[in-house]
């Protein structure tokens, strides 16, 4: 069966408004089987413009990605 991801690149204007966001996708995340590949960290951007925080959520389908 092949994985499904979510793939985000954004910028946090307001940190306890994210922190109540992650809160909230706890649960979601973890009933459709959602785990952290990536969240945030060191990142180097060598063509055009990203923001400066990158998260990606691998879920064991990609149904499940999409149904979450």
């Amino acid at each position: 069966m092949t994985k499904g991801y979510w793939i985000a690149n954004n910028l946090v204007h307001d940190s306890a408004a994210y922190k109540a966001y992650q809160k909230a996708n706890a649960g979601p995340l973890k009933e459709y089987g959602g785990r952290f590949l990536v969240r945030a960290g060191r990142q180097m951007t060598p063509e055009g413009a990203m923001h400066p925080r990158s998260v990606i959520i691998e879920f064991p389908s990609y149904e499940d990605a999409v149904a979450c």
